[in-house]
């Protein structure tokens, strides 16, 4: 079943993706930026 909401959001270098399925919320960060600033 696809997702019913994607939401996605650019914070400086990660990339913030938000998506709702059901009653759910689950959020998935990607870091494209090196951890070791």
């Amino acid at each position: 079943m696809p997702p019913q909401a994607v939401c996605v959001d650019i914070d400086g270098d990660a990339l913030s993706l938000s998506w709702l399925r059901g009653n759910q919320r689950r959020d998935i960060f990607y870091f494209v930026a090196s951890p070791y600033r």
